[in-house]
């Protein structure tokens, strides 16, 4: 009995730790097939490995796609949109990424995406 209860509540705080992000950009968002730096391999490599999601900003100079090159969600570009797309993961590690803010002071919201 006290084995089963032990698995159980293993099972449950893994079940527990929430959904997480992989914030890229800059050399992130590129291939090595395309830049000597390039770490979107890495990342896939990270994201199958860790279970997390990778996702962008809406406004990046880059970001390579196809083939084998794993798929990037993109931050919706509208505040209200993006804080709800955000709120969805627990944790959200930046790689060659700033912390998402919205473009322009909208009325009814604040600047900055990530909740407190």
């Amino acid at each position: 009995s006290s084995s089963s209860s032990s698995s159980s509540s293993s099972r449950t705080s893994s079940n527990n730790r929430g959904k997480c992000a992989l914030l890229l950009g800059g050399n992130g968002l590129v291939s090595r097939a395309f830049a000597e730096h390039g770490g979107l391999e890495h990342a896939q490599t990270i994201a199958s490995l860790s279970g997390c999601e990778l996702i962008c900003l809406n406004n990046f100079s880059r970001v390579d796609r196809g083939g084998n090159l794993p798929p990037v969600a993109r931050i919706p570009y509208f505040p209200k949109d993006a804080m709800n797309f955000l709120r969805s993961f627990t944790s959200i590690v930046c790689v060659g990424a700033s912390i998402p803010v919205a473009m322009f002071g909208y009325d009814d919201h604040i600047s900055e995406l990530l909740p407190p």
